[in-house]
C-alpha cells in the first residue's frame, strides 16, 4: 500500500478489529501485499476488496491488483509462486547466427532478436516473422566477432520510434547509430533513417568488439566495447583513459558530443580496464550494474559495481584492471598491485578449465515468478560449456549454481540473454534458437 492509503486502511483495520466479536471483519486479513492497492473491509458485509491505484505507481505503469505496479502491455501476467524454473524453447528455427534479444518497455507482444549478419527480426506472439524489422546487411560488415551485435530502444520508444544499434561498419569500426522506427507500433523500421552517435576506429584486428548498448537507470545510453583485439592489449587500451577502447560508455543520446555530468574523463568513458565486455547488465531492481569480461589465456570474470539507490546508475570511473591483470591475477608485467593502484577486482572468476568465454547475463526480476525475483539471482553463462548463477549478498557472490542440467533444453552456444517488455528473461543460442525461463520443474 502507498503511505496515504495505508494510513486509511490502518485506520480501518482499527475500527475493524475493535468491533464486537462476531463482527464481518473481526479477525479478518485485508492486507493483500500489493502495495499499490486499497485494502479495505466493509464492517457491514465482511467483504474484502483490494481496489488498485495507477497514481501509486510510477510513471508510465499501472497497478495490477495481482501483482502491484506494471508496464501497461503487462498488467494481466499471472505470477506462479516457487523458485523452480525451466526453459521453454520459444524458437527453434529460422535464425541466423542470433546474437541479442531486446524489446521495448511495455511491449509484451514482441520479441527483436538481432541476427550477427545484420538485421534485427521480430517474434511476435510466439512466430518469427519473415520480414525483418531493420536491414542493415548492406553496410554491416560481418564475420567472427564482428557484425550486427545488439538492439536498444529510448525509454519513450513507444512515443519517439527511436532505437540504437551497435555494429562493425566498412572499415571494422565500432559504429552506434539512432534510427527511428515510422510508428512504433510497426514490425518495421527505416534503415535509411540512421544518425551515427559513436564511431570508433578498430581496423588493426577483427576480435574484441564488445558488442552491446542498453539504457541505464539513469536514462543514459551505455555502450561496452572492446580493447582493439589482438592478445594481451597491444595498444594499451584497457588504461589508455584517452581511448574509448576497452571501456564502459555512458552516453546521452540527446547530445551524444556532450560528456555525461560524473564520467571522470570529460568524455563519453564511464569505466575503463576492460578487456572484451561482451554484456552487461543493471538489476532492474536496484540497478546494480553486473558486466561478464571475456577473459585472454586463464580467466573469464564477472565485475559487480552497486548502484546507490533504485533508480540510479553506480558511480563512475572505475578500473577494472585490464591489462595489468586478469581476473584477480596480475596479467602484465612487472606485475601489479590492486589496491596501490586503484583497480577493482571482480566479483566472480573461473578458470579456463571450466570454460573459455563468459556471457554475462541478468538477474532475473520478471513479474511471473516473483518469488524467485524476490531472490536478486543472477543469470550467467560460458560460451562453450554451461550456465550458472549466484545471488550477490553483502558485496559477495553467494549461492553459486550450476543450472545447465536443470533447464529442461540443451542450450548450446549460449551468445547472450534478454530481456522482454515485461522483465521476464531469455536466452539466446547462437545456433539459432530462443529460450524463455518459465517456472519449473
Amino acid at each position: 500500500m502507498t503511505f496515504r492509503t495505508a494510513a486509511a486502511a490502518f485506520a480501518f483495520l482499527g475500527a475493524c478489529s475493535s468491533s464486537p466479536a462476531g463482527s464481518p471483519c473481526a479477525g479478518v486479513s485485508v492486507d493483500d501485499g500489493i502495495a499499490c492497492t486499497a485494502d479495505a473491509c466493509d464492517p457491514a458485509t465482511g467483504l474484502v476488496t483490494h481496489a488498485p491505484s495507477d497514481a501509486a505507481c510510477p510513471a508510465g505503469e499501472v497497478c495490477s491488483p495481482a501483482a502491484g505496479c506494471r508496464p501497461p502491455g503487462c498488467a494481466d501476467l499471472a505470477p506462479v509462486a516457487g523458485t523452480a524454473f525451466k526453459l521453454r524453447t520459444v524458437v527453434s528455427s529460422g535464425l541466423e547466427s542470433p546474437v541479442h534479444l531486446a524489446a521495448p518497455a511495455g511491449d509484451a507482444h514482441r520479441l527483436f532478436v538481432v541476427e550477427q549478419p545484420g538485421r534485427v527480426r521480430v517474434v511476435k506472439d510466439g512466430v518469427l516473422l519473415s520480414t525483418p524489422y531493420l536491414d542493415l546487411v548492406d553496410r554491416v560488415v560481418y564475420g567472427g566477432e564482428r557484425g550486427l551485435l545488439s538492439v536498444a530502444f529510448h525509454p519513450a520508444f513507444a512515443s519517439n520510434g527511436k532505437l540504437y544499434v551497435y555494429y562493425t561498419g566498412a572499415g571494422g569500426e565500432v559504429r552506434i547509430s539512432e534510427f527511428t522506427a515510422p510508428s512504433p507500433q510497426a514490425d518495421s523500421a527505416d534503415p535509411g533513417t540512421e544518425v551515427n552517435l559513436v564511431a570508433i576506429a578498430h581496423g588493426t584486428y577483427t576480435n574484441h568488439n564488445g558488442g552491446l548498448v542498453l539504457f541505464g537507470p539513469d536514462g543514459f545510453l551505455y555502450a561496452g566495447v572492446g580493447d582493439g583485439g589482438g592478445g594481451g592489449d597491444p595498444f594499451g587500451s584497457g588504461q589508455d583513459t584517452a581511448s574509448l577502447l576497452g571501456k564502459l560508455l555512458r552516453i546521452d543520446v540527446a547530445s551524444p558530443g556532450t560528456p555525461v555530468p560524473g564520467n571522470p574523463f570529460a568524455s563519453a568513458v564511464y569505466d575503463h580496464g576492460l578487456r572484451n565486455p561482451w554484456r552487461f547488465s543493471f538489476d532492474r531492481l536496484t540497478g546494480d550494474l553486473y558486466i561478464g569480461d571475456v577473459g585472454q589465456n586463464a580467466w573469464e570474470e564477472i565485475d559487480f559495481k552497486p548502484a546507490p539507490s533504485p533508480g540510479q546508475a553506480p558511480p563512475a570511473g572505475t578500473n577494472w584492471g585490464w591489462n595489468l591483470m586478469e581476473g584477480t591475477h596480475c596479467y602484465a608485467a612487472p606485475g601489479c598491485d590492486p589496491a596501490a593502484q586503484g583497480l577493482a577486482l571482480p566479483i566472480l572468476e573461473y578458470g579456463h578449465g571450466e570454460g573459455q568465454s563468459v556471457t554475462g547475463g541478468h538477474v532475473y526480476r520478471g513479474p511471473v515468478m516473483p518469488d524467485l525475483a524476490a531472490t536478486g539471482t543472477y543469470f550467467y553463462a560460458d560460451f562453450y560449456a554451461f550456465v550458472r548463477t549466484f545471488r550477490v549478498v553483502m558485496g559477495r557472490a553467494t549461492s553459486p549454481q550450476d543450472v545447465t542440467a536443470d533447464l529442461g533444453v540443451s542450450v548450446g552456444n549460449v551468445s547472450s540473454f534478454g530481456e522482454d517488455g515485461c522483465g521476464e528473461l531469455y536466452v539466446v543460442s547462437y545456433g539459432g534458437a530462443i529460450h524463455k525461463l518459465v517456472p519449473g520443474p
